[in-house]
């Protein structure tokens, strides 16, 4: 046993002791770059050439280290607060502390990268008050979400997500969103990655009530069902593709349209849209 130590840093085939006069001391299997000729030690030795000099040396100061920077990001509570927050930098983190009603759509500008959570695994709504589209993705953008639902008040119109540039949705809800044309959910000219979440009870006008798609959508697991196409010629009421639609899991089901109620691909001009079903969980 050795007296005096202040801190024991241990590894899988290296350990490392501090004692409190200063000294480092090593044992372990092997001592990766560390040309001691020592192999399998299993008895402390003093590491004196760490130093410079001198064999031993005082405990550094707090000043000596550097920490590794605290994640960052901004707690929101209203919409303006949200707004400056999207814009503050080209990178953000933004947590969401409560609901959130939205007066106009909000804006992903292009070459953002912002990030939308609940505090405390709650799943806290972004709320369209009017006719509009609850958020815009701009071309070169970039926006994820994380328990966060996308929904509109009663006897309001309007998509929940219109998208051109990169929308990832990691879990969340997208509910209650109408359009006067297609996509009620999720309107996607862009790149589209469901790697969770729950897209239900949006309304198309048209067609694709869930998931216009005419851009690149993979669905990777989430569930896309009760989304309605409310034209009587109209296509898919869960998903419309006229694009590239990969689907490796997840589950869409009950979702209404005069045709093609769960996924339909478009055919135009002699142009097939493409699906590559590679596994599903369930699609009715």
């Amino acid at each position: 046993m050795m007296d005096n130590v202040e801190a024991i840093a241990a590894g899988g085939e290296l350990s490392i002791i501090l004692k409190a006069d200063g000294s480092i001391w090593g044992f372990g299997t092997k001592f990766w770059g560390l040309d001691y000729g020592r192999i399998n030690y299993y008895v402390p030795f003093q590491l004196s050439c760490i130093f410079s000099s001198d064999t031993q040396a005082s405990i550094p100061s707090t000043t000596d280290y550097v920490l590794a920077p605290e994640p960052t990001f901004i707690i929101v509570t209203n919409e303006n607060e949200l707004r400056i927050a999207i814009n503050e930098n080209a990178t953000q983190e933004i947590h969401l502390n409560n609901d959130i009603e939205l007066l106009s759509t909000l804006i992903i500008p292009e070459q953002k990268n912002v990030v939308f959570r609940s505090i405390d695994n709650q799943e806290f709504r972004l709320v369209a008050t009017r006719n509009f589209d609850v958020i815009n993705i701009n071309n070169g953008a970039t926006l994820s979400i994380n328990n966060i639902a996308i929904t509109r008040n009663d006897g309001t119109t309007g998509r929940g997500v219109n998208n051109s540039g990169t929308f990832i949705m990691n879990s969340g809800v997208i509910a209650g969103n109408i359009s006067s044309w297609n996509g009620g959910g999720v309107y996607n000219n862009g790149k589209f990655i469901m790697n969770g979440g729950v897209i239900e009870n949006n309304r198309a006008s048209n067609s694709g009530g869930g998931v216009a798609n005419q851009g690149e959508f993979t669905l990777f697991y989430g569930m896309i069902n009760n989304n309605v196409g409310c034209n009587v010629t109209g296509f898919g009421g869960g998903i419309l593709n006229s694009n590239i639609f990969i689907m490796h899991g997840g589950i869409i089901e009950n979702n209404q349209i005069a045709n093609g109620g769960g996924l339909h691909i478009v055919r135009e001009q002699q142009q097939y849209s493409m699906a590559l079903l590679n596994k599903t969980e369930r699609m009715v």
